[in-house]
């Protein structure tokens, strides 16, 4: 009996430390999340020679940096960020140069159209493109911040659901990008017109830039703590103490198989886990300075504790500001399907279904035809918006026959099944925030972006970066990974 009551005793005294925060020791920076703009902080910290700790909730480094391993023969394909765009801008594209990372040209305007299963030939497919191109113009009221006309229409197939816009930029988006100087504002205040040059994709992924940067010093590595969810930034100390609390995932982990794109679904992932969860174990950090990198649509779901509440400038950006979906599905094929893709000699394969007036729900497909570019019998489809959020409600069987349809009626009906694949559904990825971009939503000007530039605490201490606190260049890796450095270097400036 005195054994039971003891043994009783010692798991109440255990449950009781299982509740309390355990106090990690103080350090000067700590940097929300490991994505490209996090990874950018901590390593200029670090060669600064800056105490810093860099808190990430997945398993992994590189946010929405996702690179699949391709079947065995096959190379690695990148399932989200994919395109190293704007190469005289892009400061990602020279460190890939300068670190003899393997990098192939990808002509953005290398474009094969079928409709109804019909090659189109050149006359075919101007006239094509000019119907749609008409649709296009209809964007011209939707024209925000200066943009280049190309610019413009690009977005106006963010804003909603008007299909036919969406398709229409896939025709005309290249042939306005010759025609209008792509404008560049490096300070956000001045603008210079300049050449942007061609876009890359990494031959071997995405992911060897960021395992190159992390991987050149062991001590940027250990500074990266995955698995650590932020849960509450007190940054109300009137002295500027910032209080970080973290929930941190214990041993064991589920084991997942990523191959299809399961991590877009981590189940070690709770988002609802209680402070008496045994899987969780709660951390709280002071520092003097952080620099928030979460995505806007982690920001804009209220999981993160933001305590006081962001002033209404930062508040209003992360509230309207468009944080949009995309979702892509590579297939892979044998020898045999190699025979097909091999006749179309260009990046893009564009199917446009039977019908007078098609819309993106009745079929159109864009692939990249990574037989031209990389010299692999593979496809790469990607949707946005609304029809990437409807792909995430379909089986993974309904995504790839949908895809055969459309390839069979561009080949012909003995194009074989793939012999494997990739889907992602970024929509349910909460660690990403249900999105993977953000770009103008109606209403929006330039201050909502430039807003974030403004840190935010009696000491002005705490500072945000990503891909969402920049213009014009949101929505990129190479912008998230230079206002990571921005942040950094404003912090090495007062220390």
């Amino acid at each position: 009996m005195k054994a039971v009551t003891a043994l009783a005793l010692v798991l109440c005294v255990l449950s009781v430390a299982r509740a309390d925060v355990i106090d990690d020791p103080h350090v000067q920076t700590v940097v929300i999340g490991a994505g490209a703009a996090g990874i950018a902080a901590g390593r200029a910290l670090m060669d600064a020679g800056k105490p810093f700790v860099i808190l990430e909730a997945a398993k992994r480094y590189g946010g929405r940096i996702h690179t699949f391993d391709g079947p065995p023969g096959f190379s690695s394909e990148d399932m989200c960020a994919k395109w190293l765009q704007h190469s005289n801008l892009n400061l990602l594209y020279n460190l890939t140069l300068s670190a003899n990372i393997a990098t192939e040209e990808f002509d953005q305007g290398s474009w094969t159209i079928f409709k109804n299963g019909v090659k189109l030939n050149h006359q075919a497919a101007n006239a094509l493109a000019a119907k749609y191109g008409a649709l296009a113009a209809a964007a011209e009221p939707h024209k925000q911040l200066g943009r280049s006309d190309a610019e413009t229409r690009v977005l106006a197939g963010y804003l909603g659901d008007d299909n036919e816009i969406e398709l229409a930029i896939a025709f005309v988006e290249e042939q306005i990008y010759a025609d209008n100087d792509f404008r560049h504002d490096s300070t956000g205040t001045e603008g210079i017109t300049t050449d942007p040059g061609p876009d890359y994709i990494v031959t071997d992924g995405y992911r060897t830039i960021f395992e190159y940067i992390v991987g050149q010093e062991p001590s940027l590595y250990d500074s990266i703590l995955t698995r650590r969810k932020v849960v509450k930034i007190d940054y109300s100390d009137p002295d500027g103490e910032i209080v970080v609390t973290y929930k941190k995932r214990l041993p064991p982990y589920s084991e997942v198989n990523d191959a299809h794109g399961a991590e877009d679904e981590d189940p070690d992932f709770d988002e609802d886990a209680g402070d008496s969860d045994p899987r969780w174990e709660k951390h709280r950090v002071t520092c003097d300075f952080v620099i928030n990198t979460l995505p806007l649509g982690v920001l804009r779901s209220g999981s993160v504790n933001i305590v006081p509440a962001l002033p209404a400038g930062h508040q209003h950006s992360i509230d309207t500001l468009l944080y949009g979906v995309a979702n892509k599905v590579a297939l892979y094929f044998d020898k045999e399907g190699k025979k097909f893709l091999r006749k179309v000699k260009s990046n893009y394969i564009l199917r446009v279904p039977h019908g007078e007036n098609p819309r993106i729900n009745d079929g159109i497909m864009v692939f990249t035809n990574n037989q031209y570019s990389i010299g692999e019998p593979s496809v790469l489809s990607f949707y946005q918006g609304d029809y990437a959020r409807n792909l995430e409600t379909q089986s993974d069987q309904a995504i790839v026959a949908a895809h055969m349809v459309a390839l069979r009626d561009i080949f012909g009906p003995s194009f074989p099944d793939p012999i494997e694949y990739r889907i992602t559904r970024h929509g349910r990825n909460k660690k990403m925030g249900g999105g993977v971009y953000t770009d103008v939503a109606v209403g929006n000007v330039v201050g909502d972006f430039l807003i974030f530039q403004n840190a935010v605490g009696e000491m002005e201490n705490m500072f945000f970066a990503g891909e969402h606190t920049f213009h014009p260049e949101q929505g990129y890796v190479h912008t998230a990974y230079r206002t990571g450095q921005m942040a950094a270097q404003r912090i090495i400036d007062r220390t």
